[in-house]
């Protein structure tokens, strides 16, 4: 790549200029030379959606975010590092873990050297010019030229010219580092629902709600449920349909992407019990009810609204495994549609 390189580093607030972060740093510009330009910027809560933040903000080629997972301090505790390159719009996540053992500067050139790894691994940053050997001795002494603290409520300083750098080595040539595939993330989710028969009355409004797990960095599993309400042709009365479903979600972009608008798709399988109820001529209600499977295919379309909340507009269609009449005096009144067209608006949540 041409030079020019930012590289942002998102950390909690108060750590920009302990000795973790400047031991970070300092392994960082070992690896990678004196050619990128390194902002490091702090949040009360580093999560994927202020590092892409902060990369819009910077306009950066790359993005980490330091999230500690015990003791606070850069190199005092483990910690899932997050790396976003803007190029090729993808999220690399790891673990970094360390033995009781390991003294706290040790532990931050770990996660300096993991992140760099991590940016060679992905050809984020292939600075040209300089000899490997020079890029290490020159990456302490310009080290203070290059990197730039602020916090989250101060502007961005100026980013320094980068220099020309020098072609890296590969990655096996980076020191080893004690780290882990990162664990899987959650989100949570609640809509508004409306739905329509197709071929039969089944008009209804209604709520849902579902809870995710990351599988991958692409895969999510799901559960979830909601209720709808909706009236019946000839029935003096309602059918409240309530479902419960498990099933999987496919979203080929981060949920804290730079894209301004994502797609996933959402396949789910479960159960549907339908409570019909009838007001007769005396006044008294009757109910009558049934469980049929059911399955749902739903694509969403989802937009940042800040931090880690999401929000998103869904179109789908659910069908029943079976017919439900609908009968009333011993006369057929009406024939519950097996398929439903449906359409959702709700916010989510993740990290």
């Amino acid at each position: 790549m041409t030079s020019g390189i930012v590289i942002g580093i998102l950390v909690a607030v108060g750590q920009g200029q302990t000795p973790g972060t400047a031991a970070m740093l300092a392994a960082l510009s070992e690896v990678l030379g004196p050619g990128p330009s390194i902002v490091v910027r702090e949040a009360a809560l580093p999560s994927e959606s202020d590092a892409v933040r902060v990369e819009r903000e910077l306009h950066a080629d790359a993005v980490i975010a330091v999230i500690e997972r015990s003791s606070p301090g850069v190199g005092r505790g483990g910690v899932d590092v997050r790396v976003h390159v803007a190029q090729r719009d993808h999220w690399v996540s790891h673990r970094v873990t360390f033995r009781p053992s390991d003294m706290p500067i040790e532990r931050a050139r770990a996660i300096g050297l993991t992140v760099a790894s991590i940016l060679l691994a992905e050809a984020a940053l292939v600075p040209v010019g300089t000899s490997p050997a020079s890029s290490a001795s020159e990456g302490a002494r310009e080290s203070s030229r290059r990197v730039d603290i602020v916090s989250t409520v101060a502007p961005v300083s100026t980013v320094a010219p980068v220099s020309p750098g020098s072609l890296l080595p590969p990655v096996s040539s980076v020191p080893a580092t004690a780290s882990e595939p990162l664990v899987a993330r959650y989100a949570g989710d609640l809509s508004a629902v409306a739905a329509t028969g197709l071929g039969g009355p089944a008009v209804g409004f209604g709520a849902a709600a579902h809870v995710e797990l990351a599988l991958t960095g692409v895969l999510w599993s799901r559960v979830g449920g909601g209720a709808r309400g909706a009236s019946v042709a000839g029935l003096n009365g309602h059918d409240v349909a309530t479902w419960a479903t498990v099933g999987g979600v496919w979203r080929p972009t981060s949920a804290s992407s730079a894209r301004t608008l994502r797609f996933a798709v959402c396949l789910d399988g479960g159960v549907v019990f339908h409570d019909l109820s009838h007001t007769r001529a005396d006044g008294t209600t009757a109910h009558s009810g049934r469980v049929l499977p059911v399955a749902s295919l739903e694509i969403q379309g989802v937009q940042a609204i800040g931090g880690a909340w999401d929000a998103f507009g869904a179109l789908g269609i659910e069908a029943a495994f079976g017919v439900t009449d609908v009968w009333v005096a011993t006369k057929p009144v009406a024939t519950l549609p097996v398929a439903r067209a449906f359409a959702a608006l709700g916010v989510r949540f993740g990290r």
